[in-house]
């Protein structure tokens, strides 16, 4: 008898490794920059723009990691960004702004800053800024509820909260999931060797609802922090 090389264990093991790099990376974005704003006001500063972009959905924190002050992104805000000021030294009286975060919000933040005139940044960019369109709750759930991956791509469409990378890597891994929980709840989760989606579309269902309603919560996130970057008219390269 002819045995196939494709079998369950090995498409099982197959769609596990598409699935395994965005459990194993995160897209974490460190900006730091020199600020002109003397240290004492600057984190009042930055206060005042997050009570306007954030609607003070912040909070302090103690450890600073060494700078004089930390403000983070709370649980309920749309965002996801760490912001650090002090100064590079006793000696050298240089105050710094350093953003943190996953790769698209990190840098969101970073240019409403620079807006705000808290820093410059130096670097030559070809093309022009251009303000934001404001995106719909309304378009994003039919989207994501059809294929979290299709809802993916109308949120980073002209939008500064997701960069290339992570759109790819959202893409890839909504994709790999829906084919996952298609294929894994046909064979009753791997314990037939046949798949069979009529008799196990009960398994299928579930596997798809998951996914949907854990991207469900970025999707709702990303509109809302994509609007209010937009509401506030601030500008960006595409």
């Amino acid at each position: 008898m002819r045995c196939s090389f494709y079998t369950p264990g090995f498409i099982r093991n197959g769609l596990l490794l598409l699935l395994l790099p965005a459990f194993l990376l995160r897209a974490e974005t460190k900006i730091a920059h020199e600020s002109a704003v003397p240290l004492d006001q600057l984190e009042n500063r930055i206060r005042s723009i997050l009570d306007r972009v954030d609607k003070s959905q912040y909070r302090s924190e103690e450890e600073t990691l060494g700078y004089q002050f930390l403000l983070r992104s709370s649980f309920f805000s749309p965002f996801d960004y760490r912001i650090y000021g002090g100064r590079v030294s006793e000696k050298i009286p240089i105050t710094l702004i350093r953003v943190e975060g996953p790769g698209g919000a990190a840098r969101t933040i970073a240019r409403v800053l620079e807006q705000e005139n808290l820093f410059k940044d130096g670097r030559l960019i070809s093309g022009e800024y251009r303000p934001l369109s404001a995106k719909y709750q309304i378009i994003s759930h039919p989207l994501n509820l059809l294929a979290p991956w299709l809802a993916t791509g109308y949120q980073s469409y002209h939008s500064p909260l997701l960069t290339r990378g992570q759109t790819w890597f959202r893409f890839l891994f909504y994709l790999s999931a829906d084919l996952f929980f298609i294929y894994a709840g046909g064979t009753d989760w791997f314990r037939q060797g046949k798949w069979d989606p009529v008799e196990h579309q009960g398994n299928i269902i579930a596997g798809l609802a998951v996914m949907r309603l854990i991207s469900a919560v970025q999707v709702t996130n990303l509109t809302r922090a994509h609007n209010r970057v937009a509401e506030a008219g601030y500008t960006f390269h595409f």
